[in-house]
């Protein structure tokens, strides 16, 4: 009976430990225990984890880049030297391209850490950073030029390059930012730099809606 009991006894140590293994390895971040053998699933893991995190810092610094570069062009850099061809010059620099690949490839990895986030109930300090950092970058680089000139209406509207920016606007279609710009006081029938008012781009271009506020504001403005 005694024999019987230290048997049973020395049995039980083993699970023990086994079971406080298993519950130290449960609250490991990212690990499963029915993943596969106990050491290579936890090598595996801390290496999938560190791996995705140190991708989702990269290509998120990477679309930061991005959308700060497009952004500044949009706005200081067109405030001091007017209309841009906003983006031309860093996609023919082939840096713009790698950065618009990082976007797009941030864009995945950000629905695939935000699935597996709530297929694991949880979600990672850094993963989640990232994720909100490149989801900001796609919103702002998504935001069209018009916007940003309409934004900042008052502020051309006071500079050098109104005009120009009426006619550029007025060439891409761009009704809100046209509509700002003659409310504070933009001339319609002012030529551009490159010789054309704004209602002769808005017929160039076939732009119906835009012409035809053109000419019903034309006289107005300074």
């Amino acid at each position: 009976m005694c024999a019987k009991a230290r048997s049973s006894r020395g049995s039980l140590a083993p699970n023990y430990a086994l079971k406080g293994t298993l519950r130290t390895l449960r609250e490991f971040p990212g690990y499963d225990v029915g993943a596969g053998p106990l050491n290579a699933a936890l090598g595996t893991t801390v290496r999938a984890s560190g791996a995705s995190r140190i991708t989702g810092v990269g290509l998120a610094l990477c679309s930061a880049a991005l959308a700060a570069r497009l952004v500044w062009e949009q706005t200081v850099l067109s405030w001091e030297s007017g209309p841009q061809m906003v983006g031309f010059v860093l996609m023919h620099s082939g840096v713009g391209i790698l950065l618009f690949a990082a976007l797009l490839a941030g864009s995945a990895w950000t629905l695939v850490v935000l699935v597996a986030s709530l297929v694991r109930r949880r979600l990672r300090p850094v993963d989640g950073v990232c994720a909100a950092a490149i989801l900001a970058c796609v919103g702002l680089v998504s935001i069209p030029y018009g916007r940003w000139v309409e934004l900042f209406a008052s502020r051309i509207a006071a500079g050098p390059h109104a005009v120009d920016f009426l006619v550029h606007m007025a060439a891409l279609g761009e009704i809100g930012a046209v509509r700002a710009l003659v409310e504070r006081g933009v001339p319609v029938d002012k030529a551009a730099r490159i010789g054309v008012t704004a209602v002769q781009a808005a017929e160039n271009e076939k732009q119906a809606e835009v012409r035809k506020y053109l000419v019903e504001h034309r006289g107005g403005g300074a």
